[in-house]
């Protein structure tokens, strides 16, 4: 398959053939994928639900059956429990997800993201950094190949592009460079470098591509190198003028470094390291913010928070409950954010 990301055309017209050639696929995990990526965009909703409401109809009739006659369901445990959780709620009340603006912040409704399952995110932890781990959850398990939107070379490395299996962002992706490498969720110069081009060379072709990163400490779900990459019309609260890292008369809940070129990014991101310090940082072309922050774990939270992670600091809250969607204040938003600042 040529690059998704040689034109705005190439790439959503993959993005969407991709999902419905994993509804060809037997895996549980994939039907997940696209159910949860068409509840997220209208535009792959519109095109793809009666194709998805008749797979989940057979899939549910074949986990009734299998379970019934005491036979083991194929695919991962993980995929076995969301489903289960999916049936129990019923295809029809999955829900949508919906997006409100609350003062300078981004509220999503978002149902099936709350199915899914934690993994390392739910654990507390006291180190930036651990050893890959080869028997636990990583990108490079053989069931998760039907998820891979792309593979292939880009800004001269070889790069696993899996879709991400509850976005919270539109056309959410997950960058896994040199996958088989098997490294942990800690970055150096080089990948800083790499990524910087990316960055300049994909958002040169696709308007509002950003890039976000969650260090190990800071929501990191996988221990295993990746970044998420996303396209944005609108800016995202952090990118607001009112702040005062963008010029701005007011004061950010948490420390926001911003640098406009490779060296000044990874100085910050170095002294992170040096320094022992969570961060989460979000790149555009030519611009990063870099939040430091407390360790996940150690800082009180609130009810409605599901983990602060890249899309968290920066100004978003993805909520599974209506009612807190409806209901919750801007500034419950901010005392949440400034419990992260260290």
């Amino acid at each position: 398959m040529s690059s998704p990301f040689r034109s705005p055309g190439a790439f959503d017209d993959g993005f969407v053939k991709g999902l419905q050639r994993q509804l060809e696929t037997d895996s549980l995990g994939a039907l997940i994928l696209v159910l949860a990526n068409a509840s997220f965009d209208p535009a792959v909703r519109d095109r793809l639900q009666p194709a998805i409401a008749r797979r989940f109809a057979q899939r549910e009739s074949d986990v009734r059956a299998r379970l019934r006659a005491g036979e083991a369901v194929p695919g991962s445990q993980d995929d076995l429990f969301v489903f289960l959780k999916m049936m129990v709620t019923g295809f029809d009340n999955l829900g949508s997800t919906e997006f409100r603006r609350l003062d300078a912040w981004e509220l999503q409704y978002n149902p099936v993201r709350g199915l899914r399952p934690q993994r390392m995110a739910a654990k507390a932890v006291d180190t930036i950094e651990a050893p890959f781990d080869p028997d636990s959850f990583h990108f490079g398990l053989p069931h998760l190949q039907p998820e891979v939107f792309w593979e292939g070379q880009l800004a001269g490395l070889h790069l696993r592009c899996l879709y991400n299996k509850f976005p919270f962002a539109p056309c959410h992706l997950l960058l896994v460079p040199e996958p088989s490498a098997q490294r942990p969720q800690r970055l150096d110069k080089d990948d800083l470098d790499w990524l910087w081009r990316v960055a300049d060379t994909v958002g040169a072709v696709l308007p509002g591509f950003g890039v976000g990163y969650n260090g190990y400490g800071a929501f990191a779900s996988v221990n295993h190198l990746h970044f998420q990459a996303f396209l944005r019309d609108s800016p995202l609260p952090l990118e607001d003028p009112r702040w005062q890292h963008n010029g701005g008369a007011e004061a950010y809940p948490v420390t926001c470094h911003v640098a406009r070129d490779l060296q000044a990014a990874w100085r910050v991101i170095n002294q992170c390291h040096l320094d022992g310090m969570a961060h989460n940082f979000i790149l555009r072309p030519g611009v990063i913010y870099v939040l430091p922050r407390r360790l996940q774990g150690t800082y009180a939270s609130a009810e409605w928070v599901g983990g602060h992670a890249w899309y968290d600091m920066a100004g978003g809250a993805v909520l599974p409950r209506r009612p807190m969607f409806e209901t919750l204040e801007g500034r419950k938003i901010a005392d949440a954010l400034a419990a992260t600042a260290v």
